[in-house]
């Protein structure tokens, strides 16, 4: 992995529960947020003191030497502590296995000041004191970051309720719930640290546009009026799946077809022209006329049932 040229982040807090595989108890709950907007899943700490942790993680870390920003909170409330690290030592699966360790990385405190240290051994006794004033430029880097992701987010926001949530114009009902909750978790104020209030409500700003975006996609009858209206035959399929019953599907076709004059006739041609290459086998240039087709028609059922006739047959033949 390539060292970032901004600090990672870590967020660190207590956990109660055994992690999976029968390790021993860990003292905090990890999550690390890398600079390049990666994230690791869930993973564990032990072994906190006023020099460092151990995070234990099957995922990939980041590579050694590479810089890392700390907050640490008790979940009984309390001051967070803002730290910096540097990974030490990477540990990968493989060779977890080989030596007998816990996979994870090491990481080395760094720019620690007698009052940070103090802190830090009062929290991992679960005693925290006071807060320690954020070392200087520490909020700045901090906000910097935050300004970067809420741009690139409001950036997205722009285009399409996909774009808005980064993904694709087929996607199932599954991957945009598991979407949203991750750009909320990633976005949220409270889970982030210090900022600005300009930067927060920037935030929480964008996490309504989120949910709006994804009430169109959820629902399947706005999803399939939506995307009819951009040629999306894939959207309107992806509702279809959803439930969108053919009734009301009929009735979002009518009112479509009201406002599209020559929708239907100009998909005429090219439903000929897939008919003709499914007899003659030629299925890649019978879904492409299908595609047509829908580009015209989207909310027309019986061509989105051809298509995926077709479909089946093409991966049969395979």
């Amino acid at each position: 992995m390539v060292v970032p040229s901004a600090p990672d982040r870590v967020s660190i807090e207590p956990l109660e529960a055994k992690p999976k595989g029968g390790a021993r108890q860990p003292q905090f709950r990890v999550r690390v947020e890398l600079a390049d907007a990666a994230r690791l899943g869930q993973v564990y700490a032990n072994d906190l003191s006023k020099g460092g942790m151990f995070v234990a993680t099957s995922d990939q870390v980041p590579a050694q030497f590479t810089p890392l920003e700390l907050v640490i909170a008790l979940s009984s409330g309390g001051p967070e502590v803002a730290l910096n690290a540097e990974v030490v030592r990477a540990v990968a699966a493989a060779d977890a296995a080989n030596w007998g360790l816990q996979p994870g990385m090491a990481l080395q405190l760094t720019n620690l000041d007698a009052a940070g240290r103090k802190q830090l051994e009062a929290m991992a006794k679960g005693t925290p004191q006071p807060q320690v004033p954020t070392p200087p430029g520490r909020a700045s880097a901090n906000e910097a970051a935050v300004e970067k992701l809420i741009s690139r987010l409001e950036g997205a926001m722009r285009g399409t309720p996909y774009d808005a949530l980064s993904v694709p114009p087929s996607a199932d009902d599954s991957t945009i719930r598991d979407t949203l909750r991750r750009l909320l978790r990633d976005t949220e104020p409270a889970g982030i640290g210090q900022l600005s209030d300009g930067l927060t409500a920037r935030l929480q700003s964008v996490q309504e546009k989120l949910k709006a975006a994804t009430e169109v996609l959820l629902d399947p009858l706005k999803r399939a009026e939506y995307d009819a209206s951009k040629g999306n035959y894939l959207g309107v399929a992806a509702a279809l799946r959803a439930g969108l019953g053919i009734e009301a599907l009929a009735k979002l076709r009518r009112t479509y077809l009201g406002s599209h004059v020559g929708a239907e006739a100009g998909a005429h041609p090219h439903m000929t022209q897939a008919v003709i290459a499914e007899r003659e086998g030629r299925f890649d240039h019978a879904l492409s006329a299908l595609e047509r087709a829908l580009k015209c028609d989207p909310l027309n059922v019986q061509i989105h049932q051809r298509y995926w006739a077709v479909m089946h047959q093409k991966k049969q033949k395979k």
